[in-house]
Parts: C-alpha cells; sequence; structure tokens
C-alpha cells in the first residue's frame, strides 16, 4: 500500500489531496456489521484511523501550521481495478475512521455537519485500488 499527500492552494482556497493506495477495508462496510464480532471490526477500524493520522502528520501538519480546516467540503474518490456494482454510501461510510484520523492529526477540526458542508463520493474504474480523499 503507497500512500501519497499533495498539497495546494487554489483560488484562496486551501486543496489537500490524500491517497490511501487502496480502497477502504472491506471490514468497515455496513454490511460487514453482521459479519464481525464488535472487537474485530474495532481493532480494523483503529487500524485505519492510526493509518490515516500517520499519512496526514507528517506534510499536511506543516503546512496547516497548526491551524486545522474549519469548513471543508470532502470530496471522496474510489478508483477500482476491478470492474463491479459497488454501494457508494456503503465506501463513504468504510471511510469514517480515515476521516476521523484526519481530525486526530490536526487536519480538520471535527467530522460533523457542521464542519463537513459536503461529503461526495465517486467511483471510476483504473490501474490499481486506490482512495483519494481531496
Amino acid at each position: 500500500m503507497a500512500s501519497s499527500i499533495e498539497v495546494s492552494i487554489s483560488n484562496a482556497k486551501r486543496l489537500l489531496k490524500i491517497g490511501f493506495g487502496q480502497l477502504p477495508y472491506p471490514e468497515l462496510y455496513p454490511n460487514a456489521l453482521r459479519r464481525l464480532h464488535w472487537r474485530q471490526r474495532a481493532e480494523i477500524s483503529k487500524q485505519a484511523r492510526q493509518e490515516a493520522y500517520y499519512v496526514a502528520s507528517g506534510d499536511i501538519r506543516q503546512y496547516l501550521r497548526g491551524r486545522p480546516i474549519k469548513r471543508a467540503e470532502v470530496e471522496i474518490q474510489f478508483i477500482s481495478k476491478i470492474y463491479r456494482t459497488r454501494d457508494i454510501d456503503g465506501l463513504l461510510s468504510a471511510c469514517k475512521a480515515w476521516l476521523d484520523g484526519l481530525v486526530d492529526a490536526g487536519v480538520l477540526v471535527n467530522d460533523d455537519g457542521w464542519h463537513i458542508v459536503k461529503l461526495t463520493g465517486t467511483l471510476t474504474k483504473g490501474e490499481e485500488d486506490n482512495t483519494i480523499i481531496t
């Protein structure tokens, strides 16, 4: 898994792109709730949260200089190498742990509806699986 970070300023707005190099963990999809014990799901969620924290804690924290983003429009792009039917809202809910990790890292103030004013997701076919949070 290769994660990537791209930071740029566009029209006086801060634009951050964080790539995770994979689709969200399948165990975090809503339908997985019925298959997994809560402790197993909690461990996987903790791992995803820490992953987002470590990806964002380097360059992005230096770029933000201690000023987390107060109001954000978040777009999550899912890139899959296999063409199959996927539920976008299931993919978005599986990204909750990653968004929580961005809050932990100080990138976002909070991940509630007052601070993330727009959350969208798109699914495209590509060479490798990837999730890009913009």
